[in-house]
């Protein structure tokens, strides 16, 4: 009967180890994870910077362009 609970008490031992190595491993999956989400976040905050700047471009490089248009037929 000691035996047994030996026995039993081996396996909720590994049982044991095996599910915090596992909870363990996810923490830093999880951390990792974020981390990148950090970097992501960052390089959307950045792209949507250039998109403005780039629009605020457009609009002069716009009417620039339709006075060109005017310009030339004009001459013709």
């Amino acid at each position: 009967m000691i035996f047994i609970y030996i026995i039993g008490g081996l396996i909720f031992l590994a049982l044991a180890i095996y599910l915090l190595d596992k909870r363990e491993k996810m923490a830093r999956e999880i951390k990792i994870i974020k981390e990148y989400r950090q970097d992501i976040d960052e390089m959307n905050n950045e792209l949507d910077e250039l998109q403005t700047q780039l629009d605020q471009m457009n609009e002069p490089l716009s009417r620039l362009n339709e006075i060109s248009k005017k310009i030339l037929s004009y001459m013709k």
